[in-house]
């Protein structure tokens, strides 16, 4: 109940001061002098072409342009009896300072106003407290890349290991915060990503690998937030994809290489944004990725399913099968018509075929100039098989020459945010959003787990001395479904011209619910089916499902989280970052406290009656 009250104070602390912040905008400041005497002009009018925002200076001609998506902008200075100053090509990037000022010369008439050249990307980030990355949309157009996990992995501090997965400054790839427009996408169950990003989808991409300031939270190694275009005043449209095939001269390592396919992978990717016609000022963006994938690396099937095989001795005494113990492998042996041989064709077949497709949409209405209310949308959907030589032996590469015996992944997942911005005054604004994300992963050979097509676990033998498989199935399923519903309230106000201070709160409610096993093969009496059963007697066997393992769950745990930080610019080279986080998270489940013991004891995959509360 202490921490319950604690909690519900320190919002009301932060919804009292007004101090949010939304980690997907970044902004301009600066001064506007007179160029003969350097002072500051008062009251003049800066504002950023083409669009509705602006500021005034203050008295000194100080002034600020806060919750600019990160973008190349061209800014304009006037005031009257002064020549006006334009400057291009001004970069804008998340969660920085774009520092800009103007000297505006006399005028006494009308006059054309002066063009500067702006520096459109900075050699050095004169604001940067902590080691953080911008790449833009510009970057990931120009770059041979299929998604936006290739360009981070190029990032200082950053890995990608064997499996794909990424690891910033040595951690672990489920260390990394994920964030879309600064909401986290992370999947509660193992803290790896829910959904994906496509390329063409994001406007930038910031990367930050350490010494976080208070504004982030769950992450130990790195923060990635993906920041998605939007629709503009113009109408765009775009398409492009791509057909290939690997190539390489070593047919003694890739079966099947010689065998070209212009369209073995293959890639689509289609966007189109712009202003809805007899609207307003409502705008639409949409993408849409696609691609199919055969696969590079190809088994054979030797071997079919049934082909277990058994060793001379296996056999009775005087069964015509048994042979002399220097006679080779009887393969399918259950088969009533079998010659001993294998019965696979021979043919090559795709150990690593992937297809998945990707969709992002928003629209966005501006309220006048001070509120703007978005609505987005990210659906992922893919499967893939599990083959990775050199890397999981347990699994994909046993069936090598038992290809049909692999299980396949198959995912799916969905995030829905509504994003409400108001603009309080020049220097204040505030942001509210909510978000519901569904993310649901199965891996499995047959999607009935009655398919008379599975064989029971002894079928599943390998060739001595080798690891492959010359029959038997995957038995082996998973269900995994995470919902995830978000609240998330942003503000920042920036102070005597110096003090950039922010503050939120986030609020996450999950569902997560799992069920993993492995199908068994029991008789009607309960015992155990042994090989024995089949070669000589008429067993109905049955599939039991284990169904109290522990690895099976079904929870609602609950997050909470809220922070205070100041940014103070005392001047371009000496910025100080100070604040304070408090964090919340109530499991809402219980643990065994035997768990952390060896798991082949006798208690070993089964909850027990030592139980007790977090």
């Amino acid at each position: 109940m202490k921490k319950i009250l604690f909690s519900i104070s320190f919002v009301l602390f932060i919804l009292i001061n007004l101090e949010l912040f939304a980690q997907s905008t970044g902004k301009i400041m600066g001064k506007v002098t007179d160029q003969a005497t350097g002072e500051g002009i008062p009251f003049a009018n800066v504002f950023i072409e083409g669009a509705s925002v602006g500021a005034a200076t203050d008295i000194d001609g100080n002034y600020v342009i806060l919750n600019l998506k990160p973008d190349v902008y061209t800014v304009t200075a006037s005031y009257i009896g002064y020549q006006k100053v334009t400057q291009t090509n001004v970069r804008v990037n998340v969660g920085f300072t774009t520092s800009l000022n103007f000297a505006l010369p006399y005028g006494s008439v009308e006059m054309e106003a002066v063009v500067v050249q702006g520096e459109r990307n900075p050699l050095i980030r004169q604001d940067l407290t902590n080691p953080t990355v911008a790449i833009n949309s510009e970057t990931l157009d120009i770059l041979p890349v299929d998604n936006i996990s290739e360009v981070v992995k190029l990032q200082a501090g950053v890995v990608q290991g064997d499996d794909g997965a990424l690891h910033i400054r040595g951690g672990r790839s489920n260390e990394i915060a994920y964030q879309i427009n600064g909401l986290s996408i992370n999947d509660p169950y193992g803290n790896s990503r829910a959904v994906g990003v496509a390329t063409n989808a994001v406007q930038e991409v910031s990367v930050s690998t350490g010494t976080f300031s208070a504004e982030f939270g769950n992450a130990l190694s790195g923060v990635v937030n993906y920041v998605t275009q939007e629709g503009g005043e113009k109408y765009t449209f775009s398409i492009r994809g791509y057909a290939g095939e690997y190539v390489s001269s070593r047919d003694d390592l890739f079966n099947n290489i010689n065998d070209i396919d212009p369209f073995n992978r293959k890639r689509i990717e289609i966007t189109a944004g712009g202003k809805i016609p007899y609207s307003g000022n409502t705008k639409f963006f949409i993408s849409g990725i696609y691609t199919d994938s055969k696969g590079l690396y190809y088994g054979q099937r030797i071997y079919n399913t049934t082909d277990s095989y058994l060793t001379a001795e296996a056999f009775r005494s005087g069964d015509p099968r048994q042979g002399s113990a220097n006679d080779p492998y009887y393969f399918n042996p259950y088969s009533e018509n079998s010659n001993g041989l294998p019965t696979g064709d021979g043919a090559l077949v795709a150990m690593d075929p992937s297809r998945s497709w990707n969709i992002q949409a928003n629209i966005s209405h501006n309220f006048g100039s001070l509120i703007k209310l978005k609505y987005e949308i990210v659906v992922d959907n893919g499967r893939s098989r599990s083959f990775a030589p050199g890397y999981d032996l347990t699994r994909g590469r046993r069936y090598l020459f038992n290809p049909d015996g692999l299980g396949t992944d198959y995912s799916e997942g969905i995030i829905q945010s509504l994003d409400l911005t108001h603009t309080v005054s020049n220097n204040t604004f505030y942001t509210l959003k909510a978000s519901y994300s569904y993310n649901k992963s199965k891996y499995y050979l047959y999607e009935d787990p009655n398919d008379p097509r599975y064989l029971p676990n002894f079928y599943s033998k390998t060739i001595t001395p080798t690891l492959y498989y010359s029959g038997g199935t995957d038995n082996f399923r998973s269900e995994r479904q995470t919902k995830t519903f978000s609240i998330k309230g942003d503000v920042v106000s920036q102070l005597f011209n110096v003090n950039e201070v922010k503050s939120g709160f986030e609020l996450r409610l999950h569902d997560l619910y799992r069920n993993a096993y492995r199908i068994e093969f029991l008789k009607e009496d309960g015992t155990t089916l042994s090989s024995s059963d089949l070669l000589y007697g008429d067993v109905n066997r049955v599939i039991h499902i284990p169904i109290y393992s522990v690895d099976n769950f079904n929870k609602q745990p609950t997050q909470f989280a809220a922070y205070v930080q100041d940014k103070i610019e005392l001047a371009k080279t000496l910025i100080l970052n100070a604040g304070l986080r408090y964090e919340y998270f109530d499991p809402a489940s219980q643990y065994s406290t035997n768990l952390s013991q060896n798991l082949d004891d006798d208690i070993s995959g089964f909850l027990n009656d030592y139980v007790q509360d977090t």
